[in-house]
Formats: structure tokens, sequence, C-alpha cells
């Protein structure tokens, strides 16, 4: 089990290196259980840090990957 600071850093590793908000049908309640944290405390630290909830952020995640394509490689989705 991890702690609160843990589990938050990870999360941002999980989105930021390893791109898991592409896993289609992942939510935010299966990445707490990876990490053995209850769902409304990791959320709770989402929100305070970013204002968002924890399937938001994943949301939000997904809906940029479009625009990094486009940016990148001058791929339209």
């Amino acid at each position: 089990m991890f702690t609160m600071d843990e589990s938050y850093a990870l999360l941002e590793k999980f989105l930021t290196d390893e791109k898991i908000y592409l896993i289609r049908d992942l939510d935010f309640a299966t990445i707490c259980k990876w990490l053995g944290v209850p769902v409304k405390k990791l959320e709770k630290r989402v929100f305070d840090e970013l204002g968002l909830t924890g399937d938001g952020l994943l949301y939000s995640y997904r809906r940029g990957w479009p625009a990094y394509l486009e940016k990148k490689y001058g791929i339209k989705l």
C-alpha cells in the first residue's frame, strides 16, 4: 500500500509516462485498486490539486491525445 503522496505521484507517472489513459475500459476506480488506496481519498487529492474528478482526469487526457498527435505528427483524428 502506498501513501497518498506516493499514490498521487504514481498516478501522475502512470498518466504521463505510461499513458495508461489509452486503455479503453480503464476507469479511476481500477487505478485506485492497483494502488491500494480508497477512491474517495485519491479523488479528493486530484480534485484539490486539479479541480477534476478521477474519471474527469482520465477523460481530459484522452481528449488531449488527438491534439497531441496532430501537433507532433500532423495527423488529424
